[in-house]
């Protein structure tokens, strides 16, 4: 089981989320959500405590032809290093070239059970 807990954040806006005048708390399989979609949206080097942390969208996604097997490689590789999470059952990438839109469709097993996953990056 994962003792993960960390402060909920509003999935649209990344602000705490807040109720009866409260900061939340996420755990469980709705804290590995959250955390693996924080992760991908971390830039490489953002971090100012460890640089080498985060996906490098300017080395491999933000350029004229990114390569699908490196792409693919890296989004799984993030997910896999996601704390809570054991394995990949399923993991789709999807990239529409009009809307420069990365769609990740998963199923993974974690420590809390089975868990899907849907989320669009920006590119």
């Amino acid at each position: 089981m994962s003792d993960i807990i960390d402060l909920k954040l509003n999935e649209i806006s990344w602000d705490l989320s807040i109720a009866n005048q409260d900061i939340q708390t996420v755990s469980g399989i709705e804290g590995i959500q959250q955390h693996l979609r924080q992760r991908y949206q971390m830039f490489k080097g953002e971090y100012y405590y460890d640089k080498t942390r985060g996906i490098p969208y300017h080395d491999d996604l933000f350029i004229k032809s990114p390569n699908p097997i490196i792409v693919d490689t890296i989004f799984k590789q993030v997910t896999l290093d996601t704390p809570g999470i054991i394995e990949l059952l399923k993991f789709d990438l999807d990239f529409d070239r009009t809307t420069r839109e990365l769609n990740i469709d998963l199923k993974v097993k974690t420590d809390e059970g089975e868990m899907d996953y849907t989320g669009i990056v920006p590119l």
